[in-house]
Parts: C-alpha cells; sequence; structure tokens
C-alpha cells in the first residue's frame, strides 16, 4: 500500500514538472509578430522590402534562410519584414509555433550577410546597442520595424 502510494506521488511530481517545463519553454518562446505598416503578411507571401536596394534585401534573406536551415527544429520559419540599416540588418520571422526578430552582419571582406542571432521577440534599442550596432543604425533598424 505505502509503496503504491509512493509511486503515485513521484509520477504525480514528475508530470508536474513536465508541465511546468513545457509551459515556460512555450512562455519564454511563443511570439505574435505585430502587422507590419505597410499592411498584414501571411508567411507564404514574399517578405516585405522596406526602401532598400533589392539585391542586398534578398542577400538578407538568404543568409537567414541559410542560418536557420542549419537547425534541427527549423519551426518552418519564414523570413516577412526585412530592413537594413549600414552593416546591419533585422529580418524578422514567423514560425507555427515561435516567431522573432534575426541581427544580421555584413561582412565587407567576405562580401556577404552573417547570422548575429535569430532572436526570440522584438529587438529593443539596448539590445541592439548591446550587440554592437551603432546607435543610429539601431535607431533606422527599428523605426523601420515599426517602433
Amino acid at each position: 500500500m505505502n509503496r503504491t502510494i509512493t509511486i503515485t506521488i513521484v509520477v504525480l511530481i514528475l508530470l508536474a514538472a513536465a508541465a511546468f517545463g513545457v509551459g515556460y519553454y512555450f512562455y519564454t518562446h511563443t511570439y505574435v509578430p505585430k502587422p507590419s505598416s505597410g499592411g498584414t503578411q501571411t508567411p507564404n507571401e514574399e517578405p516585405v522590402v522596406t526602401g532598400q536596394n533589392r539585391l542586398s534585401t534578398l542577400a538578407v534573406i538568404n543568409a537567414f534562410k541559410t542560418e536557420i536551415a542549419t537547425y534541427s527544429t527549423t519551426d518552418n520559419a519564414k523570413p516577412g519584414e526585412t530592413v537594413i540599416s549600414g552593416n546591419f540588418a533585422l529580418v524578422s520571422w514567423v514560425g507555427d509555433h515561435t516567431g522573432g526578430e534575426a541581427l544580421l552582419k555584413y561582412d565587407a571582406g567576405g562580401d556577404s550577410w552573417s547570422v548575429i542571432t535569430t532572436g526570440g521577440g522584438e529587438w529593443s534599442l539596448k539590445g541592439l546597442l548591446e550587440e554592437g550596432v551603432p546607435e543610429q543604425d539601431a535607431q533606422v533598424l527599428l523605426k523601420g520595424m515599426g517602433r
């Protein structure tokens, strides 16, 4: 009798811990993107280009797609609005369950864009500055994303 009660309590504790872990994951990783200033965009549409050279924007999007393809779970991530300022770019993205804004940096020596981080959620001015983005570029990036 005591053994049955002990096993039941252990199983309930394990289930509660698993439920807490799953809840914590989705609480910290879920992102609902705001509609862009140019209207709404579904993940199957072409990414919104906001006033940059299209070839540069496509290079940024391709760098994002290449990086996200290396992840073990891509969550079916699709790029959205893309903003470039100086040697930095932000790409909003949305997946089946998550989303965020990826920060990329241009490498003039390699003539290519590389992903600094895919992020989870929106970037703040402080966060961009901490990643080494010059303040003027950070402000342009955030304004281009509608903030």
